[in-house]
């Protein structure tokens, strides 16, 4: 490996790393900050109101999420995240890193759709069935590990794009170089 081929993957990982902890910065000490806000002085203490009475639902709140439990009907515990959490802005990162536009706007107007459709589904579940919750919870449980893993994969996609552009400048300098000679 020659020097161009090193300071061009040492680039890249410093940039991936700089913008992992460029966009876990705004996350901990902007977004979070505001969300824990958000429940503690809205969400929560509207959501327990509507609950008072009730048997089949108890809600409990866990930093910036609320926690729903069913226990009359045999439900999973569900948990109500924020759109735009941690796993958003990890995600990012490494999207942003890999320069993959399409999949920022994708995950980014998938979570403008969570921050429209998650509060409907909240007062479903509490006006309406319990059984509201098994929709929320199964996605709740895919699409964390989808754009993660996609984010991974494109980070991978960019790395092999690196070395191969890397790769092809050495071999022209060293084809060059050859018919100097």
């Amino acid at each position: 490996m020659d020097h161009s081929q090193f300071k061009s993957r040492n680039d890249f990982v410093q940039r991936l790393i700089a913008n992992l902890l460029f966009f876990s910065l705004i996350y901990i000490f902007a977004v979070r900050v505001f969300q824990l806000w958000v429940v503690d002085n809205t969400l929560f203490p509207m959501a327990q109101g509507e609950v008072v009475g009730r048997q089949n639902i108890f809600l409990e709140k866990e930093d910036d999420d609320i926690h729903f439990q069913f226990p009359m009907d045999n439900l999973p515990e569900m948990k109500w995240e924020l759109p735009f959490n941690g796993w958003f802005w990890l995600t990012l990162g490494l999207f942003w890193s890999a320069g993959n536009v399409r999949l920022i706007r994708f995950m980014t107007f998938y979570h403008i759709g969570i921050l429209v459709v998650g509060p409907l589904v909240g007062i479903l579940i509490i006006k309406a069935s319990v059984y509201f919750s098994i929709p929320w919870y199964l996605q709740e449980k895919v699409y964390k590990p989808l754009f993660l893993i996609s984010g991974v994969l494109a980070v991978r996609e960019r790395w092999i794009q690196v070395n191969q552009v890397s790769e092809t400048h050495s071999t022209r300098g060293l084809s060059l170089n050859r018919g100097i000679r």
